[in-house]
């Protein structure tokens, strides 16, 4: 009789400790400080005359829990447009593959309502090394319906090796598509 109280003890203590680590793990974001300045590109596919060098920087937070939704928050500021200088957002992860993160960008509008000014889709890695942007069309100005990036490299052709080695990891959902037949 006495041999099962300390049984019965340490079974509640273990339960009672195991309990706490599920609910630690399932409530912590594992945040990662993240403050970065990248050369980065701003072209139109297929255009190596429309490249115009920029600066993107990252400051911020990177939350990464093991339940519920992974999100940056801080700045994505892009030196080429003022509008995205001084602007915090909140990027959710809304799906990642291989290293590659997939999130929308938005830019609201600096005083009420508080409208979407800019939008568009941003893929990157942990570390934003490599990040490609597809800005809303009116981002850039694009002449007839060529697609507009920010990509990072020091000039046109690292832009496109980032976007190819990103295209290789994500997959399908990465664009631009026109890669395909380098991927596979």
């Amino acid at each position: 009789m006495r041999l099962k109280e300390p049984i019965t003890l340490i079974s509640v203590v273990l339960f009672l400790v195991l309990i706490g680590v599920a609910l630690f793990l399932y409530n912590y974001n594992f945040p990662k400080k993240v403050n970065v300045e990248r050369t980065a590109v701003v072209f139109t596919l297929n255009n190596s005359a429309s490249a115009k060098s920029t600066i993107i920087k990252v400051n911020g937070t990177l939350y990464k829990p093991i339940f519920g939704q992974k999100k940056f928050v801080g700045n994505v500021s892009i030196d080429a447009y003022d509008f995205t200088k001084d602007q915090e957002v909140t990027v959710y992860i809304t799906k990642r593959n291989k290293g590659i993160n997939m999130s929308t960008l938005f830019y609201l509008d600096s005083s009420a309502p508080y409208e979407i000014n800019q939008y568009g889709l941003m893929w990157f890695d942990d570390r934003f090394e490599n990040i490609n942007i597809w800005p809303s069309t009116n981002w850039i100005d694009v002449k007839e319906k060529n697609l507009a990036f920010i990509a990072t490299g020091s000039n046109y052709e690292q832009a496109l090796q980032t976007q190819i080695m990103m295209r290789k990891k994500f997959g399908d959902m990465f664009v631009p598509h026109e890669y395909d037949s380098l991927v596979k």
